[in-house]
């Protein structure tokens, strides 16, 4: 009689044990799999939450292109006229890349958000009404100059 009791606990927590253990190994296969494709899109696609690497590419490239068409000594109206014609306007799905005016006596160009801040802002510095100095730093720095940014060009 004891030994059937024993007998009948054992297989119950054998059963029990066996469900509980599938069920840690199905969460466990979802939650790798979740994690994979999370790897997946940040190494082969460039992703990190908010843009994708083509995308960082593709603003980048073109503040590299508005940054080449810029002269020191332009007048504001001239530097809008360089970012309408290289499309670097209100279209960008993150806010108003382009924030300040002559006036102000500087005009700051931004590229779309990026994790930890390491977006583009260009900073264009105006000295009575006209262009005086062009620099890249990153959202996060006013001192940092990125890598691979435009090296900075000052009266």
């Amino acid at each position: 009689m004891c030994r059937d009791l024993w007998f009948i606990i054992l297989k119950r927590l054998v059963v029990n044990y066996t469900k509980l253990t599938i069920i840690i190994l199905i969460v466990v296969i979802l939650v790798s799999s979740i994690l994979s494709i999370g790897v997946y899109l940040f190494c082969k696609v460039g992703w990190d939450g908010m843009t994708t690497k083509s995308q960082r590419e593709l603003w980048r490239n073109k503040t590299r292109s508005v940054i080449s068409d810029l002269r020191l000594g332009m007048s504001e109206r001239d530097v809008r006229d360089v970012l309408r014609k290289n499309n670097y306007g209100p279209q960008n799905k993150y806010g108003w890349p382009v924030d300040g005016s002559a006036d102000e006596g500087e005009m700051r160009l931004r590229t779309p958000v990026e994790m930890g801040a390491n977006n583009w802002l260009t900073i264009l510095t105006f000295e009575d009404g006209y262009l005086a100095a062009i620099k890249v730093r990153t959202e996060d720095s006013i001192l940092y100059r990125p890598e691979d940014a435009p090296p900075d060009i000052v009266r």
